[in-house]
């Protein structure tokens, strides 16, 4: 297999099997919008229009925002109709060597791992993975296979959390954990609810980038990330009210990049998703 590389500011990624991402901008969020049940009525349609010459960070400050419950119970709502296909994500990894992955319950469609729907142990065990990429509550239960004798994962050199609305990012309780029972650190991704990366931890491990080409994460006056997706054209939603607490930071990290947030609160699951 072999893999194109993707220079992202302050970081080396391989993108592995997939030359290209599927396409996402804030015109193409958007028209895709326009094309749901619940963007598409005359006032909300209206004001979408009149965003298209807005940039994404001015524009979806004329938005009320949508509470997560509303989107899950409601999704129909917010279905594009002319966006059929799930769409595929590469992986995106630190450093510079391509290892052997493993992707353990992830809610999208990921290309260049080996993909186990639920936690299998013995499964992993015999597949001997570099790395190894799930959600943080299926890591943490993980490590506590480890830490128990039930789980031993010697070629593991690299752990990558696939955190996101419905699985909320690592704890340093969980972090802690990870460490005391593989001696790795954890390096995690916020990922949308099609799997379209939208934030990324760097080796100082003190919050996640914003991708700002693909998202639009604001922090609400009661610390709420507001998240805007430019790579979910399935279910596309505007300002989505997440419940998660959230801190922005400012200035520069010692990777050069900026612009970064930092979660609090618990590992509550929401399992829901719609990726398929």
């Amino acid at each position: 297999m072999s893999a194109a590389i993707q220079t992202l500011p302050g970081r080396l990624f391989h993108l592995l099997a997939s030359p290209s991402e599927p396409p996402g901008s804030w015109e193409d969020l958007l028209r895709s919008a326009l094309r749901t049940q619940y963007y598409s009525t005359t006032i909300r349609s209206s004001v979408l229009t009149n965003l298209l010459s807005f940039a994404p960070e001015r524009a979806v400050e004329h938005l009320d925002p949508v509470s997560l419950s509303y989107y899950y119970d409601h999704l129909a709502l917010f279905k594009n109709p002319n966006h059929r296909r799930p769409n595929h994500w590469p992986l995106y990894l630190p450093g510079d060597s391509i290892p052997r992955a493993a992707a353990v319950d992830p809610w999208f469609h990921l290309d260049g791992a080996r993909i186990y729907r639920s936690l299998d142990i013995q499964s992993l065990e015999r597949f001997r993975p570099r790395c190894v990429l799930a959600p943080p509550d299926v890591l943490v239960k993980l490590a506590t296979a480890a830490l128990e004798g039930r789980a031993r994962l010697d070629t593991m050199e690299l752990a990558v959390s696939l955190a996101g609305v419905h699985r909320p990012p690592m704890s340093s309780w969980d972090r802690d954990l990870f460490w005391l029972a593989f001696h790795l650190p954890v390096h995690e991704q916020f990922r949308g609810h099609q799997g379209e990366l939208l934030a990324s931890e760097c080796e100082f491990h003190d919050g996640l980038h914003i991708e700002q080409d693909r998202a639009v994460m604001e922090v609400n006056q009661d610390g709420q990330l507001l998240l805007t997706s430019m790579g979910n054209l399935r279910y596309p939603v505007l300002r989505l009210a997440t419940g998660m607490k959230t801190e922005a930071v400012n200035g520069n990290c010692g990777c050069g990049r900026g612009q970064k947030l930092r979660f609090f609160g618990t590992r509550k699951v929401i399992a829901k998703g719609c990726a398929t």
